[in-house]
């Protein structure tokens, strides 16, 4: 992924069009899984795991929780916001300027995807895995608000990517790294049973085209500078 990316989709009708195409190609592909892959995927994880690999990857899906991730973001857009207006050192103020936009970014990915799997959440109203495994209940229970029934689409998929997508457009150079870690956080969904791949695959999804929409329409100068070092500096009031 290149900071580009997002320029592809939504600066131009053509992008927009492409956009459409891609959301419709994913949905079939839910679709597709609901259907065909789901339910046996489902059935098979209990069979095939361990205790020892159950504690693993409960530890890893609890990596997709979104309250550390809002506090952080919270935190980096306040304490950069105030630190920046105490540098008169222009690149020291640009450094904690940059950090607290980047917190802001998060926020926004979070908060916008987040929004987008409550609602679909509630309308879809797919069973969980859990109640196919006790229960042998499979499918759905349209504008259900029961959290048994609240599957589709995945909201630990939709918070890491909506974590992850942001800081690989601001560090390119880690975009591997933090591609990889959401793949394996957004997976461990359904290695503890608590998503299907279809509900992976929409809320991986989802959160991706928010944080490229909101990259585009407001962070696409966002860059994090490196600053001299800030030992060198001593923070002072700005007049």
């Amino acid at each position: 992924m290149n900071s580009d990316l997002d320029a592809k989709f939504f600066r131009t009708r053509r992008g927009w069009a492409r956009v459409g195409w891609l959301t419709a190609a994913v949905a079939l592909v839910c679709v597709f899984s609901i259907f065909l892959v789901d339910k046996p995927v489902a059935l098979w994880v209990p069979d095939h795991t361990s205790k020892e690999w159950d504690a693993v990857f409960e530890f890893i899906t609890d990596l997709g929780k979104a309250e550390g991730y809002v506090l952080a973001g919270l935190l980096a857009w306040g304490i950069g916001y105030g630190l920046q207006r105490f540098y008169k050192d222009l690149a020291i103020a640009a450094f904690y300027r940059a950090f607290s936009r980047l917190g802001a970014f998060v926020i926004a990915s979070l908060a916008l995807s987040g929004a987008l799997i409550h609602i679909l959440k509630i309308s879809m109203g797919r069973a969980r895995p859990s109640l196919l495994l006790r229960e042998d209940l499979y499918g759905f229970d349209l504008l259900a608000f029961d959290r048994k029934l609240n599957s589709f689409p995945s909201g630990h998929s939709q918070t890491i990517w909506a974590v992850m997508i942001p800081l690989a457009l601001v560090f390119p150079a880690a975009r591997n790294w933090l591609i990889g870690f959401a793949v394996v956080v957004a997976s461990s969904r359904v290695m503890v049973s608590a998503h299907f791949p279809a509900d992976v695959i929409a809320g991986s999804y989802m959160a991706i085209m928010s944080a490229l929409y909101l990259h585009q329409r407001w962070f696409s100068d966002l860059k994090v500078p490196a600053p001299r070092t800030l030992s060198q500096a001593a923070p002072e009031e700005a007049p």
